[in-house]
């Protein structure tokens, strides 16, 4: 079996002009917030450990539709993207030298509950608590009870 060709193209932020480059390029593509500022990738560079590493710029899709094009674009381009959705990442997974996606503001719907099956369907941003108070009245509740919510 042959492997999938790898992606050649080096990243090159080397300037404060690639980064606007990016940002308005992603702004024109997506209907969501793109912010490639000094004061949110600080905000984006730290979770609850003790890494620090400041994003090329944070992409806040509108709705689900938006991911596709950003990967797409980024793909395109060689940049790295690093997802940020409604899990309870407190060991430096979510901060890297990436256009960070953050979905946990606006891709946080219930897709789906089969209480006969006990199985929910929810978009990426959607956390623990939220799908517990979405769900009550149905008889279930997703058990495991992380240090945040």
């Amino acid at each position: 079996m042959t492997p999938p060709p790898r992606h050649t193209t080096q990243l090159t932020i080397d300037s404060e002009i690639d980064r606007t480059r990016h940002a308005r390029a992603l702004g024109e593509l997506i209907e969501g917030e793109v912010r490639f500022g000094a004061h949110d990738r600080m905000l984006y560079a730290t979770d609850a450990s003790i890494y620090q590493v400041t994003p090329i710029g944070v992409v806040i899709p509108a709705s689900v539709n938006d991911i596709p094009k950003v990967l797409a674009y980024c793909n395109e381009h060689g940049v790295p993207v690093l997802a940020r959705g409604g899990g309870t990442s407190l060991a430096g997974q979510c901060t890297a030298s990436a256009v960070v996606v953050d979905v946990s503001a606006r891709c946080t719907r219930l897709l789906g509950l089969d209480t006969a099956a006990r199985t929910a369907h929810v978009e990426a941003g959607m956390t623990i608590t939220d799908l517990n108070s979405v769900i009550t009245g149905s008889g279930l509740l997703f058990a495991p009870d992380p240090a945040t919510v």
